[in-house]
């Protein structure tokens, strides 16, 4: 059911099952807890083709609820009323998000790994700011009903004190007479 469908839209669904005939199959249909998205219609155009729908009474929308359940429940005419319960859950999948690298610059694709459900992103390997000072990830975000977006990311690496000082001292040879004043270089 797409979020904002008309108020009075109808929904089919398929009819509880009695083996019971006249007064005592199905008399009635109900909804449990009432809410004010939806109400039931029970009817039929001829005594072997009865019908049940759903009907909007409310435009629904996702980011105001993404998520509506309640029972439909069947009534015979028996005495006493024997009843049937199926549980229905309205979902706005065209919410759920999934996450994905669209591309990636140079070799940062490798250091990185994101979560497709969450988005979080995460490293598979040490970062070396020698290498490289920064990385650059391009994110695309990609709703149920297809629509997507990208973002990118950039990821600062900061310097870390892990590399000694190197000394490299080639071999040389300086004469240094024994009447050298002090502070000679």
């Amino acid at each position: 059911i797409p979020e904002r469908s008309d108020p009075g839209s109808r929904f089919p669904l398929e009819g509880a099952r009695d083996l019971d005939v006249g007064s005592n199959s199905i008399q009635a249909y109900s909804i449990a807890p009432e809410n004010e998205y939806f109400s039931v219609s029970f009817g039929s155009p001829s005594e072997d083709d009865k019908y049940v729908e759903l009907v909007l009474e409310k435009p629904l929308d996702r980011e105001e609820q993404a998520e509506l359940v309640f029972s439909l429940i069947a009534v015979d005419g028996g005495s006493p009323p024997r009843s049937g319960t199926t549980q229905i859950v309205y979902v706005g999948v065209n919410g759920d998000i999934s996450y994905q690298f669209s591309q990636a610059v140079g070799q940062s694709h490798s250091a990185f790994t994101i979560d497709p459900t969450s988005g979080e992103i995460k490293l598979t390997k040490p970062l070396d700011f020698e290498a490289a000072e920064n990385h650059e990830l391009s994110v695309r975000a990609t709703d149920g009903g297809g629509l997507s977006a990208i973002c990118k990311v950039l990821v600062e690496v900061v310097d870390v004190n892990d590399n000694a000082p190197e000394l490299v001292v080639s071999s040389f040879s300086s004469p240094l007479p024994a009447n050298a004043l002090p502070g000679t270089v």
